[in-house]
């Protein structure tokens, strides 16, 4: 998925990073996602920021890795390999061993990557082959996907400021 936005032009990357951080969970609910490394249903997404505020003007590049659960061995290694790569390309600075980062709590289940943006429930999940439930876009971005009209206008105040700042959006490699 290619997506142009609308960002400030701050000097400082940080705030800008913040900006897109907020974006994320449009993305997430923007097509029903599957783990990057086994295809299983995606319930979680790693992003990684890689930044060339020298620029002009500056660039930001958020790589999202749309993961089935963070702890299983199949994708932090697999989220390993993928990090490492974008070091030796000199895309990604140093990080923290995925070892060493905490784990899920016990119960703790996150919405399905493409289900509703607003009741995330996991019966909205899909629309992107025949048979699934169909979810509406919203008409001013064309990314963020909603299960019907009230949870679309539930959501707007959170909303909003990411309808203002997606320029365009493209599914790649979709059927």
């Amino acid at each position: 998925m290619t997506t142009q936005f609308h960002l400030p032009k701050d000097t400082d990357i940080r705030c800008t990073q913040s900006n897109v951080t907020a974006l994320l969970r449009d993305v997430k609910h923007s097509k029903h996602w599957q783990c990057k490394f086994c295809g299983a249903p995606a319930r979680e997404a790693d992003f990684q920021n890689v930044s060339w505020p020298h620029l002009n003007p500056p660039r930001l590049v958020t790589h999202a890795h749309f993961i089935c659960h963070i702890d299983e061995p199949h994708v932090r290694k697999g989220l390993i390999a993928t990090h490492g790569m974008l070091q030796r390309l000199g895309s990604a600075g140093p990080m923290p061993p995925y070892a060493s980062l905490p784990k899920r709590p016990a119960g703790v289940v996150f919405p399905l990557a493409g289900s509703c943006a607003f009741c995330e429930r996991d019966e909205t999940a899909g629309g992107d082959r025949d048979g699934e439930p169909q979810l509406g876009r919203c008409s001013g971005c064309r990314m963020t996907r909603y299960c019907g009209v009230e949870c679309q206008r539930r959501d707007w105040r959170r909303h909003k400021v990411t309808c203002a700042r997606v320029h365009t959006v493209e599914f790649e490699n979709w059927d």
